[in-house]
Parts: structure tokens; C-alpha cells; sequence
């Protein structure tokens, strides 16, 4: 049973939602979320700069940190969006073209993982507030066949030749052939030259 002494509780962070979900201990967590949110073919050579110069990455790390602190999935989301636009995390001559940063869409993946994407229910009067729900008229049903009434639609009316759609009907002038008129005339005739 929930505890219900606590209404208040803060959420938990997507630090301690990701090492609970797999598995591993806290102070890793920024280690782990670096290297799944760097894109594959940038391995080789991430492997090295942490090998020969560890401090290269150090801007990507405090980044994951403040990700970590995040308390819901539109928050982890809006910091990850903000990945491109941290210049500590795309300056320099190594990082653009080696692709040596973290991916936001990765990130996104991750945080969706922690924290699946709500579907929003359809707004209805009752589920805003109960008080002014009482005054919405319920839609009213429409009252329907019997269901043997239902499954025998109405025949097509007969067919009728397509002449008598065609013909005038009484008191109907019909109309000749529209003359085309020439875009080089004034008066809209045709000149034959002959």
C-alpha cells in the first residue's frame, strides 16, 4: 500500500529512476548515460581522448549531471533539446567533425524509457471540474433501427436511360456548341485566313 502520509514527496530524479531501472550503482550513472548517448561510430575515438586525455569529455559529464537532476520526462526532454544549442558541448575542431557529442535524440530515448510517454486523455467538462460538469446537457443518443431493419438496405431506384437525363425538359431552351474565343481578338472571332 502507498504511503499516504507523504502527499507531497518530490518525484524521484531520472538519476536514481535510470540506475534503479538498470541496475546500476549511482555514482556510475553519468559514466553509463555518456556512453549510450554517444552515437556508435564515435566510440573509436572517444576511446582514445578518455585513454590519453580524460578531461576532454568533462563538459559532456557536468551536462549528464544536470540531466540527472531532472524530475519528469518534459524536463529531461527540454535539457536534451538544449544539446545543441550548449556551445561548451559543440565547439572546437575535434567534436563537430568526429562527432564526438552526445546525441538528443538518444537522450530523448533513454528519458522515454524511464518515463513512457503519457497519452492525454480527451478533455471532458467532468474530468475539469465536477461543479460545472453538472451543467453540461449530456449528449442526447439517437435512437436507432430495429438491427433486422439494418441489414437490409433500401434497394437503388430503377435505373433510367441515359436520354431522358439528357433531354430538354418542357420550357427548356438547350443551348448550342460554345463558340471558343481567340485571345488575339478583340471581339472574341476567330479570323480564317484562306
Amino acid at each position: 500500500m502507498p504511503d499516504e502520509t507523504n502527499l507531497t514527496a518530490a518525484p524521484e530524479t531520472f538519476k536514481t529512476a535510470y540506475c534503479r531501472r538498470f541496475g546500476c550503482a549511482p555514482g556510475a550513472f553519468e559514466r553509463r548515460i555518456f556512453w549510450r548517448c554517444l552515437p556508435l561510430r564515435a566510440w573509436p575515438a572517444a576511446l582514445f581522448f578518455k585513454l590519453f586525455y580524460p578531461s576532454f569529455f568533462n563538459a559532456d559529464l557536468e551536462f549528464l549531471q544536470g540531466v540527472g537532476a531532472c524530475r519528469s520526462s518534459s524536463q529531461a526532454v527540454n535539457e536534451a533539446n538544449s544539446l545543441g544549442c550548449d556551445p561548451a558541448l559543440n565547439e572546437g575542431i575535434l567534436r563537430t567533425p568526429l562527432g564526438l557529442r552526445l546525441s538528443g535524440r538518444r537522450l530523448v530515448r533513454a528519458a522515454h524509457e524511464i518515463w513512457p510517454p503519457l497519452v492525454r486523455p480527451t478533455w471532458t467538462p467532468a474530468a475539469a471540474d465536477p461543479e460545472t460538469a453538472r451543467f453540461v446537457a449530456p449528449t442526447p443518443k439517437v435512437p436507432q433501427a430495429p438491427k433486422s431493419a439494418r441489414s437490409n438496405p433500401p434497394s437503388a431506384p430503377p435505373a433510367t436511360p441515359l436520354a431522358a437525363k439528357l433531354a430538354p425538359r418542357d420550357g427548356q431552351l438547350q443551348a448550342g456548341p460554345s463558340r471558343k474565343r481567340s485571345p488575339y481578338s478583340p471581339t472574341g472571332a476567330r479570323s480564317r485566313k484562306g
